[in-house]
């Protein structure tokens, strides 16, 4: 993810689009061909399926995306700057993570970056994402100890 980027109308249209059918007609097709996951898409699509139960209402879905693509091309890179404290993402690899974009924003950014996977790193390889979140942990609590 860019924080600079600035999705026009018609991207968002797209996008729009492309969640409305996901909602209205789940499958794990779908999700994998949208980057939801890469591995285990049987256990995956299963436990989507258990957050969201035989019918999916379609309410707020539309309005909570808009008002998301409203926030990243109007708030967010002032939302950044207001930040105070270090930030450290956890990214699949499948979409490049612009750090020096990041870091203009945040000095203290740091990307970590899981290969083959998803965008819910955490079902597609839980051990290396708790790996990553761990060690994160630990260079908060070493910092907090320096300052």
């Amino acid at each position: 993810m860019d924080p600079e980027v600035k999705y026009p109308p018609e991207v968002i249209a797209l996008i729009d689009s492309l969640m409305m059918d996901l909602v209205t007609d789940m499958t794990s097709e779908k999700l994998v061909t949208l980057g939801f996951y890469k591995k285990n898409p049987e256990d995956a699509f299963k436990r989507i399926e258990e957050l969201y139960p035989d019918t999916v209402s379609q309410k707020g879905w539309k309005e909570s995306l808009q008002e998301y693509f409203d926030w990243i091309n109007e708030n967010l890179t002032e939302s950044l700057n207001q930040l105070k404290v270090p930030v450290v993402s956890i990214n699949s690899d499948m979409e490049p993570t612009n750090v020096e974009t990041w870091k203009k924003l945040i000095p203290s950014y740091q990307a970590k970056i899981m290969t083959d996977v998803g965008h819910l790193v955490f079902w597609d390889n839980p051990e290396e994402f708790n790996r990553l979140l761990e060690e994160t942990l630990q260079e908060f609590v070493t910092l907090s100890e320096t300052e």
